[in-house]
């Protein structure tokens, strides 16, 4: 245990100072470790300056069960939507009363927003802080009691892009990163991992 806990520390710095990490073969007794990896770094706020929660992502018990899959923003009035990371706009348009654009991330994300209008067609290939969208400010019905933008992000699926009935749902605020920078304490013989 004392080795696992020295490798997910050393990890942890190598991380926070920006080396991308190679990870082969860590194990402990329950089997293998499975590390998920993104760049914080690459991954922005689509909606600019701090982004600020209205109804936090709730990830539902089952694939079919309630839950809030995704983060609502706040938002003003035609404020720009962007790109949180590189990729290519695969839907444009309108889902219900609503207009929705995608965004399939080449490692295997898909990040969804709505609602939002002027959005960039299909096959537009996007960088990390590009305008893709405005967020719409009267929609038909709106989700929030204040202009807001909904943001999902998916993983894996049956394509491993993001789609298909199998794609996990994630809390996109993970993929930003941490607010503050993590600080490691030093531990004293009465620390019991």
């Amino acid at each position: 245990m004392r080795v696992l806990t020295i490798q997910i520390i050393v990890l942890t710095v190598a991380l926070s100072l920006g080396f991308e990490p190679h990870v082969s073969g860590i194990k402990y007794r329950h089997g293998p470790l499975q590390i998920m990896y993104t760049s914080a770094r690459s991954w922005i706020s689509p909606i600019s300056g701090k982004p600020h929660v209205i109804h936090a992502f709730i990830k539902p018990s089952q694939r079919w069960s309630a839950g809030h899959r995704g983060v609502d923003l706040e938002a003003t009035e035609q404020d720009q939507v962007r790109a949180p990371a590189p990729g290519t706009i695969v839907f444009s348009g309108t889902v219900v009363d609503r207009q929705v654009v995608v965004i399939e991330h080449p490692n295997g994300y898909r990040s969804s927003f709505e609602p939002v209008t002027d959005p960039l067609p299909v096959g537009t290939h996007v960088q990390a802080e590009q305008v893709i969208a405005r967020v719409d400010a009267h929609p038909a019905k709106p989700r929030c009691s204040t202009t807001c933008l909904y943001w999902s992000v998916r993983r894996g699926g049956d394509h491993k892009n993001g789609s298909g009935k199998n794609a996990e749902y994630i809390n996109p605020m993970l993929l930003l990163g941490p607010a503050e920078p993590t600080i490691l304490l030093p531990v004293d013989e009465s620390f019991k991992a």
